[in-house]
């Protein structure tokens, strides 16, 4: 019998630790966006380029939250570790690519991104190499060839 609570309770600990990593990169996203300066010759009506970075770390807090508040309500119910596994793996290439993007650059990070995100989502391989390589052209035309927008790496100027 103790060895069934020390297993729930190794499994809700898992589980809330993996609701707290959204709520720590949401603090991070929403701090450090406030550290992004808007030009001068913006006017009154622009929000300027940290409002993505602000909108994304409250959504992420609030992810945060509602999986933790979830984890708690549901804590003795009966649980799928496969889903919280790959949520975890999920939170991990997050991670990864959010370190990796200034090293290796958009383009390589970004593939190696989406297609790691949608094997642990249970695309294929073939088929999530097709489209990551096809959302990365997409934003790559949209950025670079209609806006004028380099994108960090190489291959962004």
């Amino acid at each position: 019998m103790s060895q069934i609570k020390a297993l729930r309770g190794r499994a809700f600990s898992r589980e809330l630790a993996g609701a707290c990593i959204w709520i720590v990169v949401g603090l991070y996203f929403l701090i450090f966006s406030y550290q992004i300066r808007e030009p001068l010759t913006l006017n009154k009506f622009d929000p300027g380029p940290s409002l993505l970075p602000k909108i994304m770390g409250v959504l992420l807090i609030c992810g945060g939250v509602y999986a933790a508040t979830k984890t708690i309500a549901t804590r003795d119910c009966k649980r799928d570790d496969r889903n919280s596994r790959g949520s975890r793996l999920l939170a991990a290439t997050v991670f990864f690519y959010i370190f990796l993007l200034p090293v290796l650059g958009f383009h390589i990070a970004t593939a190696i991104f989406g297609v790691f995100s949608m094997v642990i989502l249970s695309v294929g391989p073939g088929k999530s190499l097709i489209c990551t390589l096809a959302i990365v052209a997409l934003i790559h035309f949209v950025f670079v060839n209609l806006f004028a927008i380099p994108l960090p790496g190489f291959m962004g100027s």
